[in-house]
């Protein structure tokens, strides 16, 4: 992740976008072919991963940011 990402506010972005993109990849999964339908749920499957990823590193941060202030 590069450094415009690593702040909370740019993990919310881009956990923002996947939720974005994954509402799409819903949306248009009936209307696909079992070949693309296939890969839009492999997508979906990998941006939750992200999703999860992201949770984690603001979970992290939270707890960092808790634990400076009682500092």
């Amino acid at each position: 992740m590069d450094a415009t990402t690593d702040t909370p506010n740019g993990l919310l972005r881009n956990r923002s976008a996947h939720m974005d993109n994954l509402q799409r990849l819903r949306t248009e999964l009936p209307a696909l072919n079992p070949k693309d339908a296939q890969r839009a749920e492999n997508s979906m499957a990998n941006l939750m991963q992200q999703v999860y990823d992201i949770d984690e590193q603001l979970r992290i941060k939270s707890q960092q940011s808790a634990q400076w202030s009682a500092a």
